[in-house]
């Protein structure tokens, strides 16, 4: 009774079947068009209450984020990155030699459409949980030529950068936002933008401007969780600094 009643309360604050009806024909809206929806029974509503009703929307999968100040009905733009045959096999291998471990794989290219400055850098992160990581280290590193475990900066400037595809090693976090492509755990937007404020070692490159500019590029092509990204960044300690980032970007 008690979600019932929250969800009217909702949908008439939000008036989400009237926003459906004014905005179906429409193959993309603004911020602007949505607080002119609402202030024609609202005059004069704050802008802040609209940026308010906006997040709701997105958090119940109403509208869905296409670009910077701009929406679509439903359907959301999700960050799929692209696996390939060599994350395959190292996941095979992860998952059939520690079956009972979580992990999470992924590839330092999918940060390339969203930077300045191309780096000629490709990782592959390999994430396992505390108990298991120096395990897993020892296993591939029997299986790979450049494996290494929780690199420190000087190690990835003055080493890393010039091997072939390195593989890293890294403990992951519980409750960490992953995905599953392909049954294949691998990273989601919140935990990668989260985890390039938090990885000032291994990502050392790709911080101030350029920082500033992957979550922009981020925000402007995909559908974020915010509650997810800032709940994984409250695990991380990064709450303030990426909070900082975003208030940046949307006075851009």
């Amino acid at each position: 009774m008690i979600f019932w009643l929250k969800k009217i309360i909702i949908n008439r604050k939000l008036k989400i079947e009237q926003l459906l009806k004014s905005f179906k024909q429409q193959e993309v809206f603004t911020t602007h068009g949505v607080r002119d929806f609402y202030s024609k029974e609202e005059e004069n509503i704050p802008q802040n209450t609209v940026n308010w009703r906006i997040y709701q929307l997105l958090q119940l999968g109403i509208i869905s984020r296409v670009g910077r100040g701009k929406y679509q009905i439903g359907t959301s733009y999700n960050f799929k990155p692209q696996l390939d045959n060599n994350i395959l096999s190292i996941s095979n291998q992860i998952k059939n030699k520690f079956p009972f471990s979580d992990y999470c794989i992924w590839k330092t290219d999918v940060i390339k459409e969203m930077v300045v400055h191309q780096s000629f850098t490709n990782f592959t992160i390999v994430e396992v949980e505390r108990d298991s990581i120096n395990a897993a280290f020892q296993f591939l590193k029997e299986e790979y030529k450049y494996v290494y475990l929780k690199p420190k900066k000087d190690m990835v400037e003055n080493y890393l950068l010039d091997m072939p595809n390195p593989i890293i090693i890294q403990h992951l976090i519980s409750e960490a936002p992953i995905q599953k492509i392909n049954k294949i755990p691998t990273i989601t937007i919140e935990k990668l933008l989260v985890d390039l404020v938090f990885g000032k070692d291994l990502f050392y490159f790709y911080q101030g401007y350029e920082l500033i500019h992957i979550f922009q590029r981020a925000f402007d092509k995909y559908t974020i969780n915010e509650s997810k990204l800032f709940r994984y960044a409250s695990r991380r300690g990064k709450k303030k600094e990426i909070l900082k980032i975003i208030k940046t970007i949307n006075r851009q």
